[in-house]
């Protein structure tokens, strides 16, 4: 009997499991399987996110969700029954340099969907990097900010790539990463926004 029982536990197929990673950008980012088999990650999550005609569409989503997850083009607007996620790193591996920032910057038009400056703005607000920060260290980490608005001293921020919505297909409007500050020039609210 307690053969039996051990037997068909080993049977019943985990609704979520680990299965390898996924490189994006020199990052490792771990594959978690809901109700598909590992066998078939690897084919699912590999090449660029969003390829024509394939049965597994890609979609990416702003911090604190996964960074990239896959699901049945046929479940796309529907209740998902099988998907995969590629899980972000801890914070205390997602730091965002000024380095990192700079080359993400310089290539933001050629990057794949979603782009490195989408993930590091992610990290930014996930892991509050942020916090308490001056204008000035800021502007020094993430230079090139120019879209302030009316009051520039207020607020800045950055294109950081296309729209990331499940919703549209074919993204058209853009995201943005911002910085408001307090009067007194201190961080007072990072965030995303599409225009």
């Amino acid at each position: 009997m307690i053969v039996f029982a051990l037997s068909a536990a080993l049977l019943v197929t985990p609704a979520e499991v680990p299965c390898g990673t996924k490189q994006l950008y020199g990052r490792s980012f771990e594959l978690y399987a809901h109700n598909v088999p590992c066998e078939q990650v690897a084919a699912v999550s590999a090449g660029p996110c969003g390829t024509e005609g394939h049965p597994w569409f890609c979609h990416s989503a702003a911090a604190p969700g996964p960074a990239l997850y896959w699901r049945l083009e046929n479940e796309r607007y529907a209740q998902p029954t099988a998907w995969i996620e590629a899980r972000r790193p801890s914070c205390s591996h997602s730091k965002v340099t000024r380095k990192a920032w700079d080359r993400a910057r310089k290539r933001v038009e050629a990057d794949p969907f979603p782009t490195e400056l989408q993930l590091l703005s992610d990290d930014l607000i996930r892991c509050k990097q942020l916090r308490g920060k001056s204008r000035r260290a800021v502007l020094k980490l993430l230079r090139g900010g120019g879209l302030g608005g009316e009051n520039y001293d207020a607020s800045v921020s950055w294109g950081i790539g296309p729209e990331r919505n499940l919703s549209v297909p074919d993204p058209a409007d853009g995201e943005y990463f911002g910085v408001v500050f307090t009067r007194k020039g201190k961080v007072k609210s990072v965030g995303i926004d599409t225009i």
